[in-house]
């Protein structure tokens, strides 16, 4: 903090951002934000995304008590596929409950379906494989040529 003198003769202290704590940095940074502009990054990832932040925004007495919500929505949001993001927007406005917890519920029940299809083992079809015969039912051959 630096100490500077105001117009009246009397010191204040002026904290430069970047001596801040990371956790404040991002206090000042979140209470920064207004309504357009949660919807322009809402709208960015698709309609559905952008219907359901603006119930949410709605839902709130005053928009500003919505916005840690918002932020929580759109930043689960960051590094999943848009596509599977709007279809559980979709499925949010669709039942009507544009909520936090509901839309957190239903990406991570969408991501744990995604991740179970796509973890399918799949066996190449090869002669060296013998299938799901135990081993002792095997016969052996001879290689002897005879």
């Amino acid at each position: 903090m630096y100490p500077s003198k105001s117009l009246l003769g009397l010191s204040k202290y002026i904290t430069k951002p970047e001596h801040m704590k990371p956790e404040h940095q991002y206090y000042k940074e979140v209470n920064t934000k207004d309504v357009d502009y949660y919807r322009c990054w809402a709208s960015s990832i698709g309609p559905y995304m952008a219907k359901m932040i603006d119930c949410v925004l709605l839902a709130a007495v005053h928009e500003e008590q919505a916005y840690n919500s918002c932020n929580g929505i759109l930043h689960m949001c960051t590094n999943q596929s848009k596509l599977l993001v709007e279809e559980v927007a979709r499925t949010c406005v669709d039942s009507n409950a544009c909520r936090y917890s509901y839309f957190k519920k239903l990406l991570q029940n969408a991501q744990e379906h995604t991740t179970n299809e796509s973890h399918q083992p799949s066996i190449p079809n090869h002669s060296n494989l013998r299938g799901r015969r135990p081993i002792n039912d095997e016969r052996p051959t001879d290689h002897r040529g005879l």
